[in-house]
């Protein structure tokens, strides 16, 4: 296995810069650019699976103790360090827009003659622990707010079952035999 890191601020990393091929020189600047397509061509031909990714979470909150924060804002060891916005915050009914009932009827749809119903869904996300996967699932913070899931998450369902037909029973008699 071979590692390939180089740190390059955001708005330099496109390898058609010209004052960056420059600085990394003609070869370099070839390889690399060949090989950010390569990875990247590999990475849209196998639907841009979880594998290429390392899922990093945080929950802001502010809180007076600095042993809590999983981020902290400060202006840095020099005075008037710019400080970015790490992440915008994304509509969950555009990111997760599906309901339960939705997930089973587009499951449901892709895969004629399924019978799922709510039960294995439940059943996969203790077998599975959808829960803490944010790219499948999300909940809102409200009292009350139902369970969305992504279009993700549906996907992933029915490649599941296209590629062991007994997905769903084998996700039920997991979560049962772990007591979930």
């Amino acid at each position: 296995m071979m590692g390939i890191v180089y740190d390059l601020e955001p708005h330099r990393g496109d390898m058609t810069d010209k004052r960056l091929r420059r600085e990394l020189g003609r070869e370099a600047a070839a390889f690399l650019s060949c090989y950010c397509a390569r990875i990247k061509n590999e990475f849209d031909q196998l639907k841009r699976p979880l594998q290429f990714s390392v899922g990093i979470e945080y929950r802001l909150a502010l809180t007076k103790s600095l042993d809590e924060a999983d981020i902290v804002l400060s202006q840095g060891p020099d005075a008037g360090t710019a400080v970015q916005i790490a992440e915008i915050p994304k509509d969950s009914s555009k990111s997760h827009p599906n309901r339960q009932k939705e997930v089973i009827q587009k499951v449901k749809a892709a895969v004629p003659g399924l019978a799922i119903n709510q039960h294995d869904i439940q059943c996969v996300n203790k077998a599975y622990d959808v829960k803490k996967r944010p790219e499948y699932f999300y909940q809102g913070k409200v009292k009350g707010s139902p369970a969305q899931y992504s279009q993700a998450f549906v996907d992933w369902l029915i490649q599941q079952h296209q590629r062991d037909g007994e997905f769903f029973s084998k996700a039920k008699a997991e979560s049962k035999a772990a007591g979930r």
